[in-house]
This record gives C-alpha cells, sequence and structure tokens, in this order.
C-alpha cells in the first residue's frame, strides 16, 4: 500500500519500530499531524503507539510526546493520557503525566497521579520503570 493512500489511523497501526533509524518513521507522521487538527481519536492511536514501543527511545522528550502535549489544554486531554498509561505504562505516558501535574495548583489535584505512580509502582516487574517512578514520586 502506498504511504500517501494511508489514512493517519492505518499510518500509526501499522508504523514497526524495531531500530534507532526508525523514529524517523514517527518523525514524518508527527509532522504531518502538526500541520492538521486531528480528532481526539487520532490522539489515543499516537498514544497506543507510545504503549506498543514502551522500550523505544522517541527523543527527549521526543516528537510524539510534544505532537500529543500540543493538546494538553484539551478537555479530554487528562482522561486520555490516565486511559493510555492504565492500559500500558511507560516512561514516556507516566513522564507526561508527570509534566502534567508541574502544571496542577492544589495538592488535592496531584494525588490522584501520585496514588497511580504508586499503584504501578507496585505492579511493575520493569526496573527502569520502577527508577522512572520513583523520581516522579519523590518530587511530590
Amino acid at each position: 500500500m502506498e504511504d500517501k493512500k494511508m489514512t493517519l489511523k492505518e499510518k500509526l497501526e501499522n508504523l514497526v519500530l524495531n531500530e534507532p533509524k526508525d523514529v524517523k518513521k514517527i518523525e514524518a507522521i508527527c509532522r504531518e499531524i502538526m500541520t492538521i487538527d486531528i480528532p481526539k481519536e487520532s490522539l489515543v492511536d499516537l498514544f497506543k503507539v507510545l504503549e506498543k514501543n514502551p522500550h523505544f527511545f522517541f527523543g527527549m522528550p521526543g516528537d510524539p510526546v510534544l505532537t500529543i502535549e500540543r493538546y494538553y489544554k484539551e478537555p479530554y486531554y487528562y482522561d486520555l493520557l490516565i486511559q493510555s498509561i492504565k492500559r500500558y505504562p511507560t516512561e514516556y505516558n507516566l513522564w507526561m503525566l508527570q509534566r502534567l501535574m508541574n502544571t496542577f495548583e492544589t495538592k488535592d489535584e496531584k494525588e490522584e497521579g501520585l496514588q497511580l505512580f504508586k499503584k504501578i509502582l507496585q505492579e511493575t516487574e520493569d526496573a527502569e520503570l520502577k527508577k522512572t517512578l520513583e523520581g516522579f514520586i519523590a518530587v511530590h
């Protein structure tokens, strides 16, 4: 199938990231997304790329994160982020929650995220994810 005829959803669903040079594939899709206003369903598809590739290095923060965070003021952003974390916690989606929590003004607002961090810390066997979570919990 020719790339230009694929929908954005198909591009994200069919994306295969095996080696560092594959980051160019997601960067190209993110450049495309940045030129349009995408529906929230496409954000879910972009979150799922992070979930399906939990140990892939997208950069810091990387194009997928920058593209998703472009929508952080949308009323549905927080819920989509939490759903992504609950489906499959990764360093990237947890890091996005940490960044969002830094914008919250009260301790109560931060509490749900903090409790989610603690729950995942107890449940995960991923040593790197544990280390990341311990750092996030320590700052709150």
